[in-house]
């Protein structure tokens, strides 16, 4: 039951991402923008990450992973319905911005929630299951955000994606649950990697 949650909710990351693809031409025909601003808000999702990971990762030391999540999940939402208000470029930029800082904090304690649950034998499985929850969400969105632009409006695709990611936190506060049987992360505090992870971590990042 945790598992089909967690994939469920993390699904939301894909549908949400998806949105600005799936209408773009609306958008080209409607503000005016041109396709470089279209790629620039499309990225603009992922730019959070690279400032906010480091940081998203401590917090994890003073508040649970169930409301981590849950607040990354009402950003993704708010991110959503942001833009559907938006009516120029640096609007849609900022609504990309929010559902970005949700995407780095859910991506990070999603990963560790499967870790705690299925650490061991399982783990392989579990967390393969996890991973397919993104291409998953962007298939679902470049099935039905179109459909929902086209028989509707374009704005419709966001209303979708956020009322879909306000359910996801709806189901990860209710139902999600530190296992019993985690291990005690509590360590001294340190600002590095291990020399073997960072190597590992280096390696993983040229691939």
């Amino acid at each position: 039951m945790i598992l089909a949650v967690l994939f469920a909710s993390r699904t939301g990351l894909g549908f949400q991402f998806q949105t600005l693809g799936s209408v773009s031409d609306h958008l080209v025909d409607i503000f005016g923008f041109n396709f470089a601003e279209i790629g620039m808000l499309i990225g603009a999702f992922l730019l959070p990450g690279m400032v906010l990971a480091v940081p998203c990762g401590f917090a994890g030391r003073y508040t649970s992973d169930r409301l981590l999540v849950t607040i990354g999940l009402v950003l993704l939402a708010l991110g959503g319905v942001s833009a559907i208000i938006a009516t120029s470029f640096s609007m849609f930029a900022v609504a990309r911005f929010i559902c970005g800082i949700g995407f780095v904090v859910t991506n990070i304690y999603f990963t560790k929630m499967v870790a705690d649950w299925f650490d061991g034998k399982e783990l392989a499985t579990a967390m393969a299951v996890l991973v397919m929850s993104w291409p998953f969400g962007i298939a679902m969105g470049q099935i039905g955000h179109v459909w929902l632009a086209a028989l509707f409006d374009w704005r419709m695709a966001f209303v979708a994606a956020s009322i879909y990611c306000g359910l996801g936190a709806l189901g990860v506060f209710s139902v999600y649950r530190t296992p019993e049987f985690a291990k005690d992360h509590a360590h001294p505090r340190q600002w590095g990697l291990p020399s073997n992870e960072l190597t590992l971590t280096l390696l993983a990042s040229v691939d």
